[in-house]
Parts: C-alpha cells; structure tokens; sequence
C-alpha cells in the first residue's frame, strides 16, 4: 500500500487531461494513478460540426479552444478512443464549450 505521504499532484500544463491525474512514487518507480473520466453529455450548447477533412484532435482542439494539449475533450465527448486519434472527413462531431467543460471536470473532480 502506497503511503499518502508518496502522493502529490502532478502540475502540468492547464488543458492537459493530466492536470486531474496524480502521480505516485514508490522508491525509484513513477506512475499516474489513472482515473475514469466523466461522461460529457450532449447539451444544446455544444457546437456540431461535420468535419470535411482528414485532421487529427489536436487540430480540433486548438481551432476550438485554443489549447491543442485539449484534443482528449473532443475524444470523449464523441466516444473516440482516448488518444489523439485522426478525425475522419464526413464525420460529425460534438464540441463542447471550453466553460462547460471546465464546469464538468472540476464538478468531477470534488467527487472522486
């Protein structure tokens, strides 16, 4: 069992989805203590867009948000694997708005 005294919270860049990570030590060993995100709702202020070229999340992200290092919001909001995925051409996708999603994840984060 792991001392909570080994225990600190990570400090990385603002959009990161590692900002609501931990990081644990043990002697010489690093590791996240990986969580379950939260589900991010459709919400009629989400924006639908069709996407009418190959790009990748990150690409999405700083066009949306201004923070490419976002790209993991995109991903959940429209079910996609949890990594910086390409977004196909003709696929539509859910943005959420930046303050929504800032609302959802520090809610989320008092929770767990």
């Amino acid at each position: 069992m792991v001392e909570e005294k080994n225990v600190r919270t990570l400090k990385v860049k603002q959009g990161s989805r590692l900002r609501f990570q931990k990081l644990i030590r043990l002697g010489e060993w690093e590791w996240f203590d990986l969580y379950n995100y939260p589900t991010i709702e459709p919400d009629e202020t989400d924006e639908i867009i069709e996407v009418s070229a190959s790009f990748s999340a990150d690409v999405l992200a700083y066009r949306f948000y201004g923070d490419a290092s976002m790209w993991w919001v995109i991903c959940l909001a429209n079910d996609l694997e949890l990594f910086s995925a390409d977004v196909r051409s003709g696929m539509k996708l859910r943005i959420p708005t930046k303050e929504r999603v800032e609302t959802i994840f520090e809610v989320w984060k008092t929770k767990r």
